[in-house]
């Protein structure tokens, strides 16, 4: 018997001796929303002051990573809970794979061949720098994604699965130049280490068959290497050593930069770059390696052109336009894996890492999910989470927001408090592998394509159905407000479409048009054809009650004249809803007569346009909300009390802001999710559209037993599962929880 079935078979037996005892019900006794009735956040003015409250019991979590004398200080601690955390950046060598390099005009660049960027790869010690550069505090990665994108991984071609084909190997370095003709020449190398695999006694040629230097020494490569991290610091450091050590000579200049005007425009072989990435690979890699967006300035300032200037990678090209307008999910996860192959196999870049922090909690604090990319302060765990006695989770933000703004905050710590009172997006992301979708707010959604009439052109349309059970409702009182429905998403859409300077504009500014079909679907008509616009709408849903407060909207009414051809109307204020429109007397209906539409031409982005060809060329009356000032801390600089209306899982009681306030909030008993079964643990959603808790649950946790987070956290820690008190351990009471649960479902879609 293995030693899973033994401690399940244990823990069953377990379950009636420690049920008695076991007897938490009155924290798990509502049935929607989180499990704890009440969240405080309170704002202090640094993470020290945060992890010193953490310490002193004033907080139960920091909603922040620690630094690294403050690990140190809780690895020492009893009463502290620790978690590494991935988070989506990466952090790569740059090549530049164009055909010159702006420095060495008119010669073709080494980089430009394949062989030497294969031998850059094989001079790379990744696991090195991981451990001792990083000091552990990071995830190796092969290719150009985040490490908690890793579910997108090609698995041909990764290190855990065994797979990397340009493993540290300075032999094999020295082998590939040679077999790119980067011979040894005559000049002696004053860098050759005979201790050093594949060291050269002389500077390396260019190649036999080298347009402009055929078998001179080679000029140095141009490494610029950032000195304001010390992380890439030394690695470029370390890629300088072994690159001379092989004979090849570079240029290594000292320079801190933010962001780098030589390689901006193209006068580097070697950069120490970073980037940040969204949840979808896609759209990074789209940005930084299509050749669409390579130039001067540009995102792409890798992939570059031969010497006809033409682009050096189409098929990249096709790959990722492949991946962009395909209709399905699986087909597009496909479609990336296959570009991800092949920019390995190129070594268009040598990714090197992802950051990885620790995030720090109390043991007191049971049933946090510690979301990849995310962290334990997030939407699953504030569902979960509980303390034995029922009493409020506070966190600590280490930074107050700046701004309680759900138009135009960008930072986290805004996002940290605004995410907690409103409905965002729909569509859940398991906590554990971000390459899935799941039903949430969004019961089901289809990719198809629509021709244009404007154009003849086949793009996308995406329809989405919603559930019918939520609710806004009201800060300070909790009472129930406007049932939330597609209208809502559609008015909240054009809102944000209207003000180009709002933060989510960019995610909804290629939408042609947007239509409700039936009070909880909505069909979004794209202005070109790309599967992504699935998640490229993540505005937050307001209530009509919330737009006629202060000065966020207006109301108009107008005479306009329907244009004779386009049928756009040209109404003098950003309309983003309308509430009532007639022709001659005749009572004209949204969607079958006339819509808001894209109108790049007009004095706004959108536009009321007649649909119908019976009142082109007449004229229509037609009253609608416009927008107005939404600037200032909270939209319109509207007191919190009606700022904050929303129709998330907790509402607001009170509110101080600055350093040393605080966000007071209560579970909506009105949200549409219910409240989690305590014992699920990896929250993906099954076939049938559940949660269920099932053996994967079980194998997650028992994988996880004796491990514990207190101290340094072991290898095989997982938060998760440690659903039972006491916290910061994983024992025979969390299995026990999660075993006598074995079967349960909850949220299941209607």
């Amino acid at each position: 018997m293995g030693r899973v079935e033994k401690i399940i078979i244990t823990g069953l037996a377990f379950v009636l001796v420690f049920s008695t005892s076991f007897s938490q019900e009155s924290v798990f006794a509502q049935t929607k929303g989180p499990r704890t009735e009440d969240l405080t956040i309170k704002f202090y003015p640094n993470i020290d002051e945060a992890y010193r409250a953490l310490k002193n019991g004033s907080i139960d979590i920091i909603g922040y990573e620690l630094t690294s004398d403050l690990y140190e200080d809780a690895i020492n601690d009893p009463n502290i809970v620790l978690a590494p955390v991935g988070d989506r950046g990466m952090y790569e060598f740059d090549i530049n794979n164009n055909y010159t390099c702006a420095d060495y005009p008119d010669i073709e660049s080494p980089t430009y061949r394949l062989e030497m960027r294969q031998a850059i790869a094989y001079l790379t010690p990744k696991d090195r720098i991981v451990s001792e550069f990083c000091n552990g505090f990071a995830s190796r990665i092969d290719q150009p994604i985040a490490y908690v994108q890793r579910g997108w991984r090609n698995q041909s071609y990764w290190y855990e699965d065994g797979t990397y084909p340009y493993e540290y190997d300075s032999l094999a370095a020295a082998t590939v130049l040679d077999a790119g003709g980067f011979l040894q020449g005559n000049t002696t190398n004053p860098n050759y280490d005979p201790l050093f695999p594949g060291s050269s006694e002389y500077i390396r040629i260019y190649p036999p068959d080298h347009p402009q230097k055929p078998e001179q020494d080679l000029d140095p490569l141009k490494l610029l290497v950032r000195t304001d991290d010390i992380r890439r610091l030394q690695a470029g450091q370390l890629l300088d050593e072994n690159l001379k050590k092989l004979g090849i000579p570079t240029d290594l200049p000292s320079w801190n930069p933010f962001w780098p005007p030589p390689v901006d425009e193209g006068r580097y072989h070697i950069y120490t770059g970073g980037w940040s990435v969204g949840r979808f690979p896609w759209f990074s890699l789209f940005g930084l390696y299509h050749s669409s967006n390579y130039g001067l300035g540009q995102s792409n300032y890798v992939t570059g052109v031969d010497q006809n200037g033409d682009p050096n990678y189409p098929k990249l090209d096709e790959l990722l336009g492949a991946a962009g307008f395909l209709d399905n999910h699986t087909e597009a996860v496909s479609a990336i894996k296959n570009a991800l192959g092949y920019f390995t196999e190129q070594c268009i870049t040598v990714p090197l890492f992802s950051a990885r922090s620790y995030w720090a909690w109390s043991t007191s604090l049971l049933g946090i999910v510690n979301s990849d990319g995310v962290g334990p302060v997030n939407d699953y765990t504030l569902m979960n989470a509980y303390k034995v006695d029922g009493s409020p989770i506070r966190i600590g933000l280490k930074t107050p927001p700046i701004a309680m703004n759900k138009i135009y905050s960008s930072w986290f710590y805004d996002y940290q408090c605004l995410e907690r009172m409103d409905l965002y997006g729909g569509m859940d992301v398991p906590p554990y592998d971000a390459s899935v979708v799941q039903t949430g707010y969004i019961l089901n959604w289809n990719t198809n394509t629509y021709v244009d009439p404007d154009d003849s052109i086949e793009k996308t349309i995406i329809t989405e159905t919603y559930q019918d059970d939520a609710w806004f409702v009201a800060p300070v009182t909790g009472n129930q407000l406007e049932q939330v429905n597609a209208t809502h998403i559609y008015a909240s859409t054009w809102y944000e479409y209207q003000l180009d300077d709002s933060w989510n504009n960019d995610a909804v500014i290629d939408i042609k048009t947007l239509r409700v079909s039936d009070p909880y679907t909505l069909e979004m008509y794209w202005k070109e054809r790309n599967f992504w616009h699935i998640y490229s709408n993540p505005v937050s849903v307001k209530s009509f009650n919330w737009w006629s407060k202060g000065n966020l909207s207006q109301t108009v009414s107008e005479s306009l004249m329907v244009d004779a051809i386009s049928g756009f109307v040209s109404c003098t204020e950003p309309v983003f809803y309308v509430l009532n429109a007639e022709s001659g007397g005749t009572p004209l209906v949204l969607g079958a007569d006339y819509d808001i539409y894209m109108d790049p031409d007009g004095p706004h982005n959108a536009d009321v346009r007649v649909i119908n060809p019976a009142y082109l060329g007449t004229n229509m009356n037609v009253t609608y909300l416009a927008t107005n000032d939404a600037l200032g801390y909270t939209p319109g600089n509207l007191p919190w009390q009606d700022a904050f209306e929303g129709a998330g899982m907790y509402y607001a009681t009170d509110f101080i802001p600055g350093s040393g306030g605080y966000l007071v909030l209560k579970r909506n008993s009105f949200y549409p999710t219910e409240t989690p079964v305590i014992g699920e643990i990896n929250f993906l959603k099954k076939s049938n559209g559940c949660y269920n808790v099932d053996i994967f649950d079980v194998v997650m946790a028992v994988s996880a037993y004796g491990s514990q987070g207190i101290s340094v956290p072991d290898a095989n820690w997982f938060p998760g599962v440690d659903l039972a008190y006491p916290g910061g351990q994983i024992d025979i009471f969390d299995i026990v929880t999660i075993i006598g649960k074995y079967g349960q479902e909850f949220d299941c879609d209607p």
